[in-house]
């Protein structure tokens, strides 16, 4: 792999085992190859249950690779690895310090005010608790989160604030490599200009990017190169 490459797909394939229909097969995706440059946005685009989150799942090895190679250039490991190999030690430094994850959904914490779900990757790597909150309130002041929320539980909010704040808990810490599965889904037409203005200073930092978004301006606006997948192979880029 080239260095100046900080992703890789490589010939990768997942195959899922459905043990409670007698081991019946199901293929999520096959023969997947694409790279990400440091600053490049890539996008999976294609109907549902085409395999894009899948593709996503198995870079953040929520999923294991039936086949191929993620290659991955590692800061924390100084060099490349191989993410869909390397042991779950590995997986979880590597999250905890290179690479974000947006879902459509926020895992609510009990009893843990927004600011702080929001800061608590910053004050991890060694931010003062102070600061941490300063900049994450900030943060959540411009996703459109009023004041008084800051200290509130996310588990009487809406979905759509529940989604501002997943959103800025992964991004506040400008993860190197950031993975975007429908982030936008759930908020209206203003905030969702809001987080794109976000994601592009995400990329003019340096940012890599793979994400997927059905609304098609929103996807031309993301990605450099958008790769359209159904039914689990490519059909064009």
């Amino acid at each position: 792999m080239e260095n100046h490459y900080l992703l890789r797909l490589e010939h990768a394939a997942k195959t899922f085992v459905l043990h409670g229909l007698g081991g019946k097969k199901i293929m999520g995706f096959r023969d997947i190859n694409f790279t990400v440059r440091r600053g490049e946005s890539v996008g999976l685009a294609g109907p549902s249950g085409s395999g894009k989150s899948s593709i996503i799942k198995s870079i953040y090895r929520t999923y294991l690779l039936s086949h191929g190679h993620i290659w991955y250039d590692s800061k924390y490991y100084d060099g490349i690895v191989d993410i869909s190999k390397i042991p779950e030690r590995a997986v979880h430094l590597i999250r905890t310090n290179e690479i974000g994850y947006i879902s459509q959904f926020l895992r609510v914490i009990p009893r843990v005010a927004a600011v702080e779900i929001v800061a608590e990757p910053l004050i991890r790597n060694g931010v003062p608790e102070v600061e941490a909150k300063k900049v994450s309130s900030d943060l959540l002041k411009r996703l459109l989160l009023p004041e008084n929320l800051h200290d509130a539980y996310p588990s009487t909010f809406s979905g759509g604030e529940q989604q501002k704040i997943n959103i800025a808990k992964t991004i506040v810490w400008r993860p190197r490599l950031l993975l975007l599965d429908e982030p936008t889904a759930s908020l209206d037409t203003h905030s969702v200009s809001i987080v794109m203005g976000l994601l592009k200073e995400l990329k003019e930092g340096g940012t890599a990017m793979v994400g997927i978004f059905h609304d098609a301006q929103i996807m031309n606006d993301f990605a450099d190169t958008v790769y359209n997948i159904d039914r689990g192979f490519y059909v064009e880029q």
